[in-house]
């Protein structure tokens, strides 16, 4: 390491005798005075302020406190869900005493025949399979439920039946028809 080098005053001039003006008198104080705080304003002691801030910093680092929902009362939906199953339920039975053959008029009197729980699967909702084996259980039960509509309204086409032989040759000879 090298020394550094520290010029000296060399001057041999004497001292002045006044002051130059930019010195500052001697009668200031060594420390300057404790700053009074204004009247009203409370004041904080290192200890308090270090208190305060660690409080805040524990505070920014947890997250705020959320409330949970409680959850909403379920059972009228429950209610609703169980009553509408049950009218899809004999909707489709209606239905399916229709397709069975059950006449139009003896259908929701005989829906009541039925065994909604027998109708249902294992959650509760209406089954195809077990609506259709009640009603061909009531249906053989009561076959008089089921029958062949005897009304004599208007029809396109043959039911099926021969024509007597008087009617075929009178209806024939009206049509031009040559006995054959």
């Amino acid at each position: 390491m090298a020394e550094a080098i520290v010029p000296t005053e060399t001057s041999t001039t004497p001292p002045a005798t006044t002051p130059p003006a930019t010195t500052p008198p001697a009668t200031t104080p060594a420390t300057p005075p404790a700053a009074t705080p204004p009247a009203g304003e409370k004041t904080f002691t290192q200890a308090e302020v270090d208190r305060i801030i660690s409080e805040r910093l524990a505070r920014a680092k947890t997250p705020p406190a959320i409330e949970t929902p409680t959850p909403p009362d379920t059972t009228i939906y429950e209610t609703q869900i169980k009553e509408l199953k049950g009218t899809l339920a004999s909707a489709r039975i209606e239905a399916a005493m229709s397709a069975s053959g059950i006449k139009a008029e003896r259908i929701t009197r005989a829906a009541k025949l039925v065994d909604m729980d027998k109708c249902l699967d294992e959650k509760g909702n209406p089954s195809t399979e077990k609506i259709k084996a009640e009603v061909d259980a009531i249906l053989k039960d009561f076959p008089e439920l089921a029958g062949t509509d005897n009304s004599q309204g208007f029809r396109i086409g043959s039911d099926g039946r021969q024509m007597p032989k008087a009617g075929a040759t009178e209806i024939s000879s009206i049509f031009g028809n040559k006995k054959g």
